[in-house]
C-alpha cells in the first residue's frame, strides 16, 4: 500500500518541472497568460557596467527571483524588488552596514535582461556607486515558467 502512494505522489511531482523560455515574444506571452516566470541570473556571465560591479557584489554571482507582479509595455517587461540586506563597509568598526537594495529587471525584445542595482541607506537616499548588468536571455539569465 505504501509503495502505491509513494509512486503516486511521484507521478503527481513530475508535472512541476519548469519549461525554459530563451527568446522575448516567448516570455512576454507566458506573462500575458498570467503564468509564473522565474529568472536565474548568472552575473560572471553578464557585461557590468564597470570593472567594480562584481567586486561589489561581493562574490554573490548568481541571482535568483520570481516575480510576483510584472509590468508588460509596448517595448519592454519591467519588474523589481526590494529588500532588506547587508552589505560590507569601508568602517573597521561597523563591517557590515544594513542597507535596502533595489533590484529593477528589465527584459528587452533583443533577447536581454538588464538589471540596476541600488543600495539606500534607512532613509532611503541611494548611496553612489550603483550596479548596473545587461545579460543575454538564454546564456546568463535563465527564465522559466512552471
Amino acid at each position: 500500500m505504501k509503495k502505491w502512494f509513494l509512486l503516486a505522489l511521484l507521478g503527481a511531482s513530475t508535472h512541476t518541472f519548469a519549461i525554459e523560455l530563451c527568446h522575448y515574444p516567448e516570455i512576454k506571452v507566458a506573462a500575458l497568460m498570467g503564468k509564473q516566470l522565474h529568472f536565474i541570473v548568472d552575473l560572471l556571465k553578464c557585461t557590468a557596467s564597470n570593472t567594480t560591479s562584481l567586486q561589489l557584489m561581493d562574490g554573490k554571482a548568481v541571482a535568483v527571483y520570481s516575480p510576483n507582479e510584472l509590468a508588460v509595455l509596448s517595448d519592454h517587461i519591467a519588474t523589481s524588488l526590494t529588500y532588506f540586506t547587508l552589505v560590507k563597509s569601508e568602517d573597521p568598526a561597523h563591517p557590515l552596514t544594513p542597507v535596502y537594495e533595489f533590484t529593477r529587471y528589465t527584459l528587452t525584445p533583443d533577447d536581454n535582461m538588464n538589471l540596476a542595482i541600488y543600495f539606500l541607506d534607512a532613509n532611503h537616499n541611494i548611496i553612489p556607486g550603483n550596479l548596473t548588468f545587461n545579460c543575454k536571455i538564454g546564456d546568463a539569465a535563465k527564465v522559466s515558467v512552471s
